[in-house]
């Protein structure tokens, strides 16, 4: 279960690299040591959640996503970016389902 949600406090950064990629048809996060696949209905809802969600950061605020559990904090400006990497995996994972014709 992917968890997006404003925090405020002391921002701690995350010693997990963040990687987004897609694969036959479904998105593909991947953290540092876990890689956690989607479904592309999933996928868009995190991406669009992820850069409405970092607009909403005010000084001091950081954006907290939580996925099964492990904590990945991000600043409202690396939350924007991978929302909106996940968004152009999404849509490539979409056309390769089109192409397929699933």
């Amino acid at each position: 279960m992917i968890k997006v949600e404003l925090s405020n406090g002391i921002y701690n950064p995350s010693i997990h690299s963040i990687t987004v990629r897609h694969h036959f048809g479904k998105v593909i996060l991947l953290t540092s040591d876990k890689a956690y696949e989607m479904e592309t209905p999933a996928s868009y809802k995190i991406g669009v959640s992820l850069i409405k969600i970092s607009d909403k950061a005010l000084n001091g605020d950081y954006v907290s996503m939580s996925v099964n559990g492990e904590l990945l904090p991000l600043m409202p400006a690396q939350a924007k970016q991978l929302g909106g990497a996940i968004l152009r995996k999404t849509i490539q994972a979409d056309d390769y389902q089109l192409a397929i014709g699933a």
